[in-house]
Formats: C-alpha cells, sequence, structure tokens
C-alpha cells in the first residue's frame, strides 16, 4: 500500500478542510481495541494530542475532530473501517503545514510508550462512553450492541466482554499497533478547497501526486496570497456581525 492525497474542490466552502483517514485492524482482535485507546489519546477531549498541537500550540485550527466509525461506535460495525481526523482552517495555512503538524504528534506518540496518566484518562473515557450506550433511558444503544454482536459473531453475550478488552490493552500493544497501522502508507488525504484556492494552486479535483509535505514550508506566491487575502475578506464578510 503506499500513501493517497485527493483534492475536492466545493464552490460553497467557506474555509479549506482537510481529513485524513487511517485502514482500521480487523474488528474484536487486540490491535483493534488498541486503536481504540489510541484514538482517544489523540483525538479525546480538549486534552488530547492532537488538539494540544495543532490548536493551542501551532494554532492552525480551532478544533480537531473525528473518530472510529463516526456514525456509529467502536463496536457496531463489522468489515472494512476508517479512524478518521479532520480540521477546518483558515485560506493561508496549508493541507500540508497540517498534515507536518499532525504527523509531529502521530509520529511522536508512535515512538514511545503511553503514559500510565494517558492510559488511565482513555480508559475511564473509553468505559464512560460504552456505559453511557448501556445505561441510556431508552436501553436503543444496549439494544443496537447486542444486536450487532448476534449479527456479526453470532454472541451477544460479548456485550460484557468490552470493558475487559479495552482493559488488556497495554503501552506496548499500542505502540506496535501504531507502527502497524498509523503510518502513512496505510492514510488517505483529502483536502477540501475553494474554488479560488485551488486555482491560485493549480490543483484540480481527483488524486493528487502525494507532496513533499515533511520539508519546510515556502513562502507564498503573490497571486497565493492575494487569493487568501481575498477569500478571508469574504469568509469575514459573509460571517458579518
Amino acid at each position: 500500500m503506499e500513501e493517497k492525497w485527493a483534492v475536492r474542490i466545493d464552490p460553497l466552502a467557506p474555509r479549506p478542510a482537510v481529513a485524513f483517514a487511517y485502514q482500521m485492524p480487523e474488528p474484536r482482535g487486540p490491535e483493534y481495541f488498541a486503536m481504540g485507546i489510541i484514538e482517544d489519546i489523540l483525538l479525546g477531549g480538549e486534552d488530547s494530542l492532537l488538539q494540544e498541537e495543532l490548536v493551542r500550540r501551532s494554532g492552525l485550527t480551532s478544533g480537531v475532530s473525528g473518530g472510529i466509525n463516526v456514525i456509529g461506535n467502536l463496536y457496531d460495525y463489522d468489515g472494512p473501517m476508517l479512524m478518521t481526523m479532520g480540521v477546518l482552517h483558515d485560506a493561508e495555512v496549508s493541507t500540508e503545514q497540517i498534515m507536518r503538524a499532525a504527523d509531529r504528534v502521530i509520529d511522536g506518540f508512535a515512538a514511545r510508550l503511553a503514559s500510565p496518566e494517558e492510559m488511565q484518562k482513555a480508559r475511564v473515557r473509553l468505559r464512560s462512553g460504552l456505559y453511557g450506550l448501556l445505561d441510556s433511558a431508552s436501553r436503543f444503544g444496549m439494544v443496537g450492541l447486542l444486536a450487532a454482536f448476534a449479527l456479526f459473531d453470532d454472541d451477544p453475550g460479548r456485550i460484557n466482554t468490552i470493558e475487559a478488552e479495552l482493559l488488556a490493552v497495554t503501552p506496548e500493544l499500542i505502540q506496535k499497533t501504531m507502527g502497524e497501522y498509523m503510518v502513512p502508507r496505510n492514510r488517505t488525504v483529502l483536502a477540501l478547497l475553494p474554488p479560488a484556492i485551488a486555482e491560485a494552486k493549480g490543483l484540480e479535483a481527483g488524486r493528487i501526486p502525494v507532496p513533499d509535505y515533511r520539508a519546510e514550508p515556502q513562502a507564498p506566491s503573490e497571486v497565493e496570497a492575494e487569493v487568501e487575502a481575498e477569500v478571508e475578506a469574504e469568509v469575514e464578510e459573509g460571517a458579518g456581525p
């Protein structure tokens, strides 16, 4: 496999955005539960690693969103799935800048063992989310999980093993899983651009060659700077008082 980059041009987009996603391991295995912990450490809450780098330290965006199976939850699917992350950003920030900052976080995390504090916070949040599903007043969450495990595993009783399987994840397993799955060759990057910015960068919709985004950023051309200023002005005008 190899890393894939693509561009989507949207005339209705007031600001650029970028999403990047990693192919998940097979459901229900140890690496699958490790990815649940990884997702929480990278994306879960205001103290997540990506939030800290992209928002607080670099100031590239106002927030980072995403997750595993964003239209459901970690437990109620079978088959291929993605861990997706995405940000909205200003016109003067490039996709390459976003990905360079994201890789600093992900590569740095992959190079070390998760700390006891990180493991504890992730486990607490995942357990809280699981109990929120199971203890909802309507019981729809519990019924949904029972149905998913009955359909996909022929074992609705597996609902009782989720917590133990999450607690069995170790920092060593997280590091091993990061090295196998949280790598560029297992990733697709999609840039969403307003037409003016795409034109200034000479980009068309569709798949593009992977840029050398790890290199130091270059100063924007006069045309790019002018277009970015115009787009920013349009955004501010559209926001209004």
